[in-house]
């Protein structure tokens, strides 16, 4: 499965459909981003499976309220799309 995981969500522009159904991807954004078409919403804390690793969903409001960053290993992800 592909997935396209967002790390923050602006009304205005939300690129990420776009790709979404040009990648044949599952779109995912952290709840509260009221994105009502995304495949997945997450809460802080939950984690995305892919393959045999896994991103830790880590809710860092600020800019907008859906902005998010994700740990994977020892790293930190944040950014806009990944």
């Amino acid at each position: 499965m592909r997935y396209i995981v967002k790390t923050y969500v602006y009304a205005d522009h939300t690129g990420g459909g776009l790709l979404r159904k040009l990648a044949g991807a599952k779109f995912v954004a952290v709840k509260g981003t009221a994105l009502d078409w995304a495949d997945i919403l997450l809460e802080d804390g939950e984690s995305l499976e892919f393959g045999n690793e896994h991103f830790i969903v880590i809710a860092t409001p600020r800019h907008t309220d859906g902005c998010t960053s994700y740990r994977w290993h020892d790293r930190f992800l944040t950014g806009d799309t990944l």
